[in-house]
């Protein structure tokens, strides 16, 4: 493919576009130790290029890009003296790779070297030592400038998205989710809809806005993603490859409140589970308790129970009935009651299930603290401070394992806080503290160690709701 450029009689630049792909064949690594498992590994390239004729003087610029590695810019004068630059946030990552290419016959074969930047403590990064590319030209075969166009938007997306990793090394999901969206928009309209890039990119920024329950725009993302794939499904939206999708879909709208839009998503994960590749009890266990939360949420208590035992019996046929997932799973039913305001059947059942679990595992196991949590903050929100007490008690002890006191626990741990807090509010209200007792521990004259929770009574992942009556300020600005 050639074109002339110039006016008539002057001397006229050439043009032409070419295009390459193949594999890339990586020969020698460094880094890591992980890096070195790199070594023999293949990965699909392309290259497409302009080389550009004025007066003798020779240039190519282009792209190069690498399944699971940064797309670099392509520059030099000859195929055989070309440089690749990626175009990392992070500046100084973006040293030149050396390429070496020969071409003859339609064939193209040639090594690439990297000589690697120097990193800063936090960066684990692998580098080629040396790879070796053997490509098959293809300038015939597809529309180059259209590729190139896809390869330059790559190249700039490509910057965004190592942005966006940059924050989420420091845990500034909010920033790293807005640096993918650029990324996407760099795509948009460039490449085809099924590239997996743009795919990749959808999926991971519906997981970003998932890290700072931003589930709305979590499900957005993530329902493109998935609508592009049923689009491209011979089997469409009950392709059982989709189970996983739906289901975490589900759980999206869930969380967003979009309980209408997510019954119908996860009901269908479930026809689909038997058919699905690779699915294994706890997986199953885990979708029918998003099932359940589902159903709870839409006061469609007996479906709900329904599933809820699913999980039981899924869980005692896999585990057996003294396993922790089985206790676990019972609990979860169990609050189907609860959900529907049967407090005395829910008690009956919940307060022994409670006893056992934490005589069973301790009270420091996750299951106890959760459990005994639960039942605590339901007899405390129904006024039965006396019968709250033991249970708050015992999941305050749960808490407070890791830590040598209770002041740690309650600055380090928001679970901890809500309990104590309950637990304070009912200490007040027995007269066994002061109003002021908060005070008197800012003002070192008491600690919260001095609190009655140590001594047990002899009684004996679930949401539940957060209580803080006191003002914790007053201790926590200390």
């Amino acid at each position: 493919m050639r074109a002339s450029i110039g006016r008539p009689g002057t001397r006229r630049n050439e043009t032409a576009l070419r295009y390459f792909e193949g594999e890339l064949l990586i020969e020698q690594v460094g880094g890591s130790e992980g890096c070195q498992r790199k070594v023999g590994k293949s990965k699909a390239v392309q290259i497409s290029w302009q080389e550009t004729r004025a007066g003798g003087n020779n240039r190519i610029s282009g792209w190069m890009v690498v399944t699971g590695g940064a797309p670099g810019k392509l520059d030099g004068t000859q195929p055989a003296q070309l440089t690749v630059t990626s175009n990392y946030y992070t500046a100084h990552l973006n040293t030149p790779i050396s390429l070496s290419l020969e071409i003859a016959d339609g064939k193209a074969t040639g090594i690439l070297r990297e000589t690697p930047a120097k990193l800063s403590f936090e960066e684990n990064v692998c580098f080629w030592k040396q790879a070796r590319l053997t490509l098959t030209e293809k300038t015939g075969e597809i529309k180059v400038s259209q590729r190139m166009r896809e390869h330059a938007a790559w190249y700039k997306a490509s910057r965004h998205e190592s942005r966006g990793d940059h924050h989420v090394r420091y845990n500034n999901f909010a920033e790293a989710a807005a640096a993918h969206n650029q990324a996407i928009a760099e795509l948009e309209g460039i490449l085809p809809e099924t590239h997996p890039y743009l795919s990749s990119l959808l999926i991971y920024s519906s997981k970003l806005y998932a890290k700072i329950d931003d589930h709305e725009r979590a499900a957005q993302r993530y329902q493109r993603a998935l609508d592009i794939a049923v689009r491209h499904s011979k089997l469409g939206a009950d392709d059982p490859a989709f189970y996983r999708g739906w289901v975490l879909l589900a759980s999206y709208l869930y969380l967003a409140g979009h309980v209408d839009k997510a019954i119908p998503l996860i009901e269908r994960a479930a026809r689909l589970e038997d058919q699905a590749k690779e699915v294994d009890p706890s997986e199953r266990i885990r979708r029918c308790r998003g099932q359940g939360n589902i159903y709870i949420a839409a006061k469609m208590f007996d479906k709900a129970q329904a599933v809820l035992q699913e999980a039981v019996n899924v869980a005692t046929n896999e585990a057996g009935a003294d396993d922790v997932r089985t206790f676990d799973a019972r609990a979860h039913l169990l609050t189907v009651l609860k959900k529907k305001k049967d407090n005395a059947r829910f008690e009956a059942a919940f307060e022994p299930l409670a006893k056992e679990i934490t005589a069973r595992f301790g009270e420091s196991h996750k299951l106890a603290r959760e459990s005994n949590e639960i039942l605590g903050m339901h007899y405390y929100h129904n006024d039965a401070g006396d019968k709250a007490r033991p249970f708050l008690e015992s999941a305050f002890r749960g808490h407070l394992t890791p830590f040598d006191s209770a002041t740690k626990a309650v600055i380090d741990n928001e679970d901890a806080r809500s309990v104590l807090s309950t637990l304070l509010d009912i200490y007040i209200k027995q007269g066994v503290v002061e109003k002021d007792f908060l005070d008197q521990v800012r003002a070192g004259q008491v600690t919260l160690d001095d609190l009655p929770y140590h001594a047990k009574s002899g009684e004996m992942s679930l949401p539940t709701g957060r209580h803080v009556p006191l003002d914790w300020d007053k201790l926590l600005r200390q």
